[in-house]
């Protein structure tokens, strides 16, 4: 085989490689992104179930802060629905947006748990 034949099949190769690190690399965003999703909304059921232990007037707080994290919810779970169907070219754009959208998300919820916690120790 002739050197151009060599170089050929090297490019070939490199690429397949290239393609499966790709789709392994996709693959596993999309795993850790389930993961970590399934977490913050198992915590956020888990304070949901303690509610009913709140003052009225927490509980309307806790409400009222509840309904704005129900919308960012909903934004990072069409975030990863779109991390799911994404192609190799949009990954890392969805990647970013799909971070801001759980960094969000985050936060909403250290602020009901923080809300939460203080109504436990008599605070709010």
């Amino acid at each position: 085989m002739d050197k151009r034949g060599w170089t050929f099949r090297y490019l070939i190769l490199s690429l397949s490689i290239n393609l499966i690190a790709q789709k392994m690399n996709r693959e596993e965003l999309k795993a850790k992104s389930h993961k970590a999703i399934n977490k913050l909304f198992s915590q956020l059921d888990e304070l949901d179930a303690k509610k009913d232990e709140l003052s009225a007037k927490a509980k309307a707080e806790y409400a009222d802060k509840r309904e704005a994290l129900a919308k960012k919810k909903e934004e990072l779970q069409a975030r990863y629905k779109e991390l799911e169907g994404a192609s190799g070219e949009s990954i890392d754009d969805l990647k970013v947006a799909l971070d801001k959208s759980a960094a969000s998300f985050k936060e909403a919820f250290g602020n009901i748990k923080t809300h939460f916690k203080k109504e436990a120790k008599g605070g709010a």
